[in-house]
């Protein structure tokens, strides 16, 4: 199974701009298909660029793609970088849950890498192979920073947890190859409706889960909404396909610390499976009577 041709978005932006942040400033970083393709970009790579004519004794970081594509390891590699500076570039492939590669990530930076520093296992230590999203590990990991902020500071912010209906059943009629392509869709529409600093994860199967970093309880139904509505817009063989949602308002529950605020969302949104999906439900702490 491949990567969707998506091109270079505000959202790969974000995510990979988080992976290279976390080792350097002074980077730049390509994601390519097995067409060649550019399907993520961030930062400028040392010359010659994608596409460019080096010397002839100099491979450019197209030519170390395709090699890397075609299954063979490449050595890092040092290069000018755009102010003239030696670069390190590294060259590694990204593969699906087969094994099979299915990208090129290239990476460089103005200084060496740490020892043992791989910037395509940090990358998928931290995100979903299939769509690109966070995985579960990165978004527990952000929601505990949020939840403590929100803890200390009293600021407002919601979480919620995206549950495709009858997905398991949706597998089995349409197929793994069709099934995973919805989730590739869902991914899409998910992202559309959401803003440039909220977090979306591929949690697991077709389960998704989104992080309002700012919001207060109107805007997380407003949010929870959309979300439905682009569930229902993703192009599927299926007559339709709806979602079941659980929202937590960090504000509502500060009682709530870490993983524990993804297990509330998970009771809201069986709440919103028991009363017939394509719907959200609100959670609310025990010593409080739900009004939705």
């Amino acid at each position: 199974m491949g990567i969707p041709g998506i091109a270079a978005d505000d959202f790969a932006g974000r995510a990979l701009a988080e992976l290279v942040n976390g080792v350097l400033d002074d980077a730049g970083l390509l994601v390519v298909d097995r067409a060649m393709r550019v399907l993520w970009a961030l930062g400028s790579l040392p010359a010659p660029p994608l596409g460019g004519a080096g010397d002839a004794d100099e491979l450019s970081v197209e030519e170390l793609c395709r090699i890397v594509l075609a299954g063979e390891p490449v050595d890092p590699v040092t290069m000018v970088g755009p102010q003239g500076k030696d670069h390190t570039v590294i060259v590694r492939p990204l593969r699906d849950g087969s094994g099979e590669i299915v990208a090129a990530l290239a990476f460089s930076r103005g200084e060496p890498l740490p020892a043992g520093e791989d910037p395509a296992v940090r990358y998928l230590a931290n995100h979903d192979p299939l769509t690109g999203l966070y995985n579960r590990h990165a978004f527990v990991e952000a929601v505990g920073r949020q939840v403590a902020q929100a803890s200390r500071y009293g600021c407002e912010g919601a979480l919620l947890l995206v549950s495709l209906d009858d997905f398991a059943e949706v597998e089995r009629q349409l197929g793994e190859e069709s099934a995973d392509a919805i989730l590739f869709g869902v991914a899409e529409q998910l992202r559309e409706r959401l803003r440039r600093t909220d977090i979306l994860a591929r949690l697991e199967g077709g389960e998704f889960a989104v992080l309002l970093p700012t919001g207060s309880r109107v805007e997380g139904e407003a949010v929870a909404t959309a979300l439905l509505d682009a569930v229902r817009t993703t192009p599927c063989a299926r007559a339709s396909l709806t979602a079941s949602v659980g929202l937590v308002v960090l504000h509502d529950s500060p009682e709530l610390t870490g993983e524990y605020v993804l297990h509330a969302a998970d009771f809201a949104m069986y709440r919103a499976k028991s009363a017939g999906g394509d719907r959200f439900a609100i959670y609310k702490p025990p010593s409080v009577d739900p009004d939705h």
